[in-house]
């Protein structure tokens, strides 16, 4: 099927909401609880991201401060690309992406190389996506994806967005696959992996760049479904600062993948999800909630930040 008829037939399906799609059609801000959403751009008080104009899934741009936005935030995330255009490889490498290990063009594209599709300003402090990637062969998964951000205004939630993407394998993928890969820059800073080991009475700490795990790394002395310590910190050492993705439970088997990539300079350290006998089929979801901390609001620790 081809992208547009894809498109077409997610605006048919109710995918995405006619409440959405009146919004893009109108192109104002949607501000609810305080935070003003547009078809580029999510920003609450302490938080701002902002999605690229010709790739819906793409994340430019993520700014954080505990103390409200003022204009002097640093990018926290970074972009890259090895090969040539358009599809460099299959090897586009950007906040958000989804990949299945090994990095591209060996292995493949879920959300990167080759995604079309479209997003929308959704209700309830919300970004809606609907995509596919299916334009650099033979990388693209062609694989098709919904995916939603949630965002907070005020509370303990303040300082947090969470993410939710469905996968939908009309066929069988009999590969493991990570499911969103939160990338943070510069890898010389936010050089370590924190988590709880299995049975959440120790936190182990997990060197990432360098010779460090060039390739990836799969750890297994973590437990993505247990409620408890279902987390890992993505953690600058220096300046006490990163953020927390806590893996909401799910059916699908989950490991820890420490990674990094030279040409967005980011570390890229996610969750991996392990195919079951015969594969992944039908409606596969994962929700993953992020939470911006700093030395002021949380302390290392097998204790979360309130809120997260």
């Amino acid at each position: 099927m081809e992208t547009t008829d894809k498109i077409k037939g997610w605006l048919a399906s109710g995918l995405i909401a006619a409440a959405c799609v009146t919004a893009v059609a109108v192109y104002s801000p949607v501000s609810a609880q305080g935070v003003a959403i547009t078809p580029s751009s999510a920003t609450s008080r302490n938080l701002l991201v902002q999605w690229n104009d010709n790739d819906p899934e793409r994340v430019d741009v993520v700014k954080w401060n505990p103390n409200g936005l003022d204009g002097t935030e640093a990018n926290l995330t970074n972009s890259g690309t090895t090969g040539s255009a358009p599809c460099y490889n299959g090897d586009v490498e950007y906040f958000g992406n989804s990949w299945a290990p090994p990095d591209p063009p060996t292995g493949k594209v879920l959300v990167g190389a080759g995604t079309n599709g479209v997003r929308v300003p959704g209700p309830d402090s919300k970004v809606v996506i609907s995509s596919v990637s299916d334009g650099c062969a033979p990388a693209s998964a062609g694989v098709s994806i919904g995916t939603t951000y949630k965002f907070w205004q005020g509370g303990q939630a303040i300082n947090k967005m969470r993410v939710t993407r469905t996968f939908s394998f009309e066929s069988a993928f009999n590969r493991n696959f990570r499911p969103f890969i939160p990338r943070f820059y510069p890898i010389s800073a936010f050089s370590q992996v924190l988590h709880p080991n299995a049975v959440g009475t120790s936190l182990i700490t997990e060197a990432v760049g360098g010779a460090t795990c060039p390739l990836g790394c799969t750890v297994t002395d973590w437990d993505g479904n247990n409620e408890a310590i279902n987390w890992f910190a993505i953690h600058d050492p220096i300046g006490g600062r990163g953020v927390i993705v806590r893996r909401a439970p799910s059916t699908a088997s989950a490991a820890l993948w420490i990674d990094w990539d030279g040409a967005s300079f980011t570390t890229a350290s996610s969750v991996l999800l392990q195919a079951p006998n015969g594969g992944f089929t039908g409606d596969v979801i994962e929700q993953e909630t992020l939470c911006f901390y700093d030395n002021s609001t949380w302390i290392p620790s097998l204790e979360l930040p309130p809120g997260c």
